[in-house]
């Protein structure tokens, strides 16, 4: 999930969709490379929170098994 994470912020950051986005409502060079800050912070945040619900729906499909209210099949 580290290699993910890594890759996927690295990806962001030298993404042009950012830029390209800012760039038709401004040509500010400031306000483009804030736009890519501000794209890869949404897709750090967004992994995150991705990663924090696939680990809850781990755990909660861990303890419905344990309690036995759904069956691996059920999976």
């Amino acid at each position: 999930m580290k290699a993910a994470t890594k890759d996927a912020i690295v990806k962001a950051s030298n993404s042009e969709v950012g830029k390209a986005a800012a760039s038709q409502f401004t040509k500010n060079s400031k306000v483009l490379t804030g736009s890519s800050y501000a794209a890869a912070y949404v897709t750090v945040i967004s992994t995150f929170l991705y990663y924090c619900s696939s680990k809850n729906e781990a755990a909660a499909k861990k303890e419905l098994i344990l309690r036995g209210l759904i069956k691996l099949e059920d999976i």
